[in-house]
């Protein structure tokens, strides 16, 4: 984590920003099992904003942001055997891994290892 000052500007900054009237949320610090489950709850109303602290490094409190994805409820449906499509929004170059995407999956169900195409190229074909 960074120095515990900094931490606790960004902290009330990030507070300060998220109650102002142009956000108007409501910052809840996630920091065990009891806040994951109110703030996954109450997320749909749109004012709860959860804030979880994790390290990169560490991976110390992980397992909150995982509990807190698992309890969302499923805002697309699926059907088996769908054909997947993602839209990239970004990429990355990360040292010792590769090339990474971010994105949306906007339909279908991909898993690890699942061969996807790229596209539309110039001609509008698929690779």
């Amino acid at each position: 984590m960074c120095p515990p000052n900094i931490l606790e500007q960004n902290l009330k900054l990030l507070m300060k920003i998220l109650k102002s009237p142009g956000c108007r949320k409501i910052p809840l610090l996630v920091s065990n099992q009891d806040d994951v489950v109110v703030s996954a709850t109450n997320f749909t109303s749109e004012r709860i904003c959860p804030i979880f602290q994790i390290s990169n490094v560490t991976g110390q409190n992980m397992d909150l942001l995982k509990s807190f994805l698992n309890l969302l409820s499923v805002r697309n449906s699926y059907k088996e055997g769908d054909m997947a499509e993602f839209q990239i929004d970004d990429t990355y170059s990360v040292p010792g891994v590769g090339t990474v995407i971010s994105g949306t999956c906007t339909r279908g169900l991909i898993k690890t290892n699942d061969p996807l195409l790229m596209g539309p190229d110039s001609l509008g074909h698929f690779k």
